[in-house]
């Protein structure tokens, strides 16, 4: 796919895909409890499938329900999951599986099998569950000698993992302090939105700098409302701040979110590029600032910065670049190749990546397969406004996959698509 940029201006009404932090977490502790619960809104993207898989493998039934899932559960244990390429799903699935006595093959794409675990097979190991190589770089679980006690939590490459403890001894029962903080975990914010999916099914949750706390019991809320999400809408906010004449209104966001990606709203509202009219968000073109992530904090924000700064005199330091070494892609080398493309001026230092504008170039060719990859990207080339070429569009739907629709229905006559 080609797309050719033309004066490109982004106008309209945009309602913010839901979130698969929180929607990936409901459905897969839905299956394991009793009750029905309806899950709302979902946005089918791969990751979500892919979690509706795992809670199908393990008895539930799921159908579509207005712009939700409703999921029936009747657990048993699967012999086999499939996690596909979804770290998240991987990672809360064992520990949800943990939790429930099973023995389990875990099977997913080879690219997840090179992603970091190791902190989460240690924690679930003192809690009497063992794990054997299967050969394909994934994993046998044998949970059936399962005796939960409390861990300490240190020197790990993921929330992630925190988040899988949490599900494990939200099911297994044990109550109380359950995780203990011997140094702050990355991404500190998701094991809150961990907390806050709990919260709804009913547990009384308390997340602090020293650890995590759990009582009561896990019982279905009927229905989940699923809040917006701030990682997918980063990407369209930001083409829209960098486009003079822009505005977009974006609707379907939590203004108190949790999220950690809601950050990049927040610098726009420093800029002057954005305010909120009530619950919807309105964002309009104009001159930006540098912008600085910490990759520890929020790694899903630093493509998009990256895609900031190849597009600005200002630029774009990414700090503790480190963990995105470990995701759908090598995401420290996807962004230098892709600043370079663009013609940007990189500058890479201890712990830090910076980049700002360089030489506008005609054409540029995106052969990246990993989904924020790609939409950064979308991005630079809008903003530069040059030609992109991109081999591989379908990949977006690993979390955004109305993100190409979306950007045709606000840029109108301003995008031309070859196919």
């Amino acid at each position: 796919m080609i797309l050719s940029f033309s004066s490109p201006r982004l106008s309209g009404s945009l309602v913010a895909p839901s979130s698969k932090s929180y929607s990936q977490r409901a459905i897969l502790l839905s299956s394991a409890i009793g009750g029905e619960t309806l899950v709302t809104p979902v946005s089918g993207c791969d990751d979500e499938i892919v979690s509706e898989g795992v809670a199908r493998a393990a008895g539930s039934s799921i159908r579509e329900e207005g712009s939700g899932v409703r999921i029936t559960p009747d657990f048993r244990c699967p012999g086999s999951v499939y996690v596909g390429e979804s770290g998240t799903t991987y990672r809360l699935a064992m520990g949800l599986l943990a939790a429930m006595g099973c023995t389990v093959d875990f099977n997913g794409e080879p690219s997840l099998s090179r992603r970091p675990i190791g902190w989460l097979l240690e924690a679930l190991s003192r809690c009497g569950v063992s794990f054997s190589p299967k050969g394909d770089g994934f994993l046998r679980m044998d949970a059936s000698r399962v005796l939960p006690s409390p861990v300490d939590a240190a020197a790990m490459e993921s929330s992630q993992f925190v988040s899988s403890m949490m599900l494990f001894y939200a099911l297994s029962g044990q109550r109380g302090t359950v995780i203990r903080f011997l140094e702050r975990p990355p991404s500190m914010e998701y094991v809150e939105v961990t907390a806050e999916v709990l919260r709804s099914f009913g547990m009384r949750v308390g997340v602090t700098g020293k650890g995590v706390e759990m009582h009561g019991d896990v019982r279905s809320p009927g229905t989940f409302h699923v809040e917006g999400d701030y990682s997918s809408v980063s990407f369209i906010v930001s083409a829209t701040s960098l486009l003079d004449g822009s505005e977009v209104r974006v609707s379907g966001l939590n203004r108190q979110s949790v999220q950690p990606d809601s950050a990049l709203v927040r610098w726009l509202e420093r800029n002057g590029l954005a305010v909120w009219d009530r619950d919807v968000l309105v964002v309009s073109g104009g001159s930006t600032g540098g912008i600085e992530v910490d990759a520890d904090r929020t790694p899903d924000l630093a493509p998009v910065a990256a895609a900031i700064g190849i597009s600005t005199v200002e630029g774009a330091r990414i700090l503790n670049y480190g963990r995105l070494r470990y995701k759908e892609s090598d995401r420290v080398a996807s962004i230098l190749d892709m600043a370079r493309r663009f013609g940007a001026r990189v500058d890479v230092s201890d712990g830090c990546i910076s980049i700002r504008r360089g030489e506008k170039p005609g054409r540029v060719a995106c052969d990246s397969r990993d989904h924020r990859i790609i939409m950064a990207y979308t991005v630079a080339a809008m903003a530069l406004s040059c030609d992109l070429e991109i081999r591989e569009p379908g990949h977006v739907a690993k979390s955004y996959p109305s993100f190409f629709g979306d950007l045709r229905a606000l840029l109108g006559n301003g995008l031309r698509t070859i196919l």
